[in-house]
């Protein structure tokens, strides 16, 4: 995730704002709040970490942004075999990126959930000047 907003940053011109953690990964729902601009687009956070195990609160991250207006992308490739899945919809996401050979699935193949119907603005992903 982190390379795919450098590449926004450096090549296409879009700001990016990147939240501090606390003590144990966590992103604070509060933090979100007061980081979200007008113009702020898309909020993308790891649903799990791979790396120290923190769970994000995804549904309450996924509320703050639909009350906003802006986009809310989880990456939940760490999630899917760890954590317990009911559906989709718990992540209150309106795209949710997993890898299948997380689940025994076939390495390399994934998934981009899109909620239907999203249809973002066209102008909302115009380069930034």
């Amino acid at each position: 995730m982190l390379h795919c907003f450098d590449y926004l940053e450096k090549r296409e011109g879009f700001e990016v704002t990147r939240l501090q953690v606390d003590s144990e990964g966590r992103v604070s729902p509060d933090d979100l709040k007061r980081a979200i601009r007008p113009d702020t687009v898309l909020v993308s956070v790891m649903a799990a970490n791979n790396e120290i195990g923190t769970i994000q609160p995804v549904a309450e991250l996924g509320a703050i942004c639909h009350e906003r207006g802006v986009i809310f992308h989880t990456d939940a490739v760490q999630w899917f075999g760890k954590e317990p899945f009911e559906k989709i919809g718990q992540f209150n996401a309106d795209l949710v990126s997993i890898c299948a050979h997380k689940f025994h699935g076939p390495k390399g193949a994934g998934l981009l959930y899109v909620k239907s119907p999203l249809f973002p603005e066209p102008d909302s992903f115009r380069r930034r000047t």
